[in-house]
């Protein structure tokens, strides 16, 4: 039988949550991108440079790439509602130091005085207000429910790429408070939103 591949990239809607901090901070003109140094964040921000050709014209643009330096910090702790924070990926300092992954989107939430938005759910729930994030788990879903049509015999294209796009608009309430945010899709997801007195008991 001949190799088969089936790929699924993990591909945020890069473009939905930048729309979606454009429209909840209008008076920002400036873009703060953190993302590392390693092989996926290079990926990461090919893709998001393709993004952004679309914003040049109305706001300089600033990825923060070592989160090691203390004058890194110290831009992150001067950035206010004037600016849009977005994190990328950030798992690795320069010299080789690992984190978690909610290290960094933690410490970030917590010193930046405007709303850290991300594209991935797993940095949801640390601090940051959130966007339209990525299921990295669906992506893995997908990956065993082919494998599954392939171990059935079941004919597919040699090649089938599947760009992906698994995502929902899903923010934390509270931090949306914290900021007098508003103006979400009406399918977005609140975390952490207290339950009206009917929800309750309705549960």
């Amino acid at each position: 039988m001949k190799d088969r591949f089936y790929v699924i990239e993990e591909k945020p809607d890069y473009e939905a949550t930048i729309d979606l901090a454009i429209r909840q901070n209008p008076e920002a003109d400036d873009f703060y991108i953190i993302l590392d140094e390693t092989t996926t964040s290079q990926l990461v921000k090919a893709e998001l440079d393709q993004v952004l050709k679309g914003y040049k014209n109305d706001f300089k643009i600033t990825y923060i790439r070592d989160l090691s330096e203390s004058t890194a910090l110290d831009m992150i702790e001067g950035l206010d509602q004037t600016d849009i924070l977005l994190f990328g990926l950030y798992f690795t300092d320069p010299d080789g130091t690992a984190y978690t992954y909610y290290d960094k989107p933690r410490q970030v939430a917590q010193m930046a005085n405007t709303p850290v938005y991300v594209f991935w759910d797993f940095q949801l729930g640390w601090g940051t207000l959130g966007g339209k994030v990525a299921h990295a788990s669906v992506y893995g879903e997908r990956a065993v429910d082919n494998a599954e049509k392939l171990l059935s015999g079941r004919e597919i294209a040699e090649i089938y790429y599947d760009e992906g796009l698994f995502g929902e608009y899903i923010y934390d309430y509270e931090v949306s408070q914290r900021y007098n945010l508003s103006d979400f899709p009406k399918e977005a997801i609140a975390m952490n939103k207290p339950q009206t007195y009917f929800e309750k008991i309705e549960t």
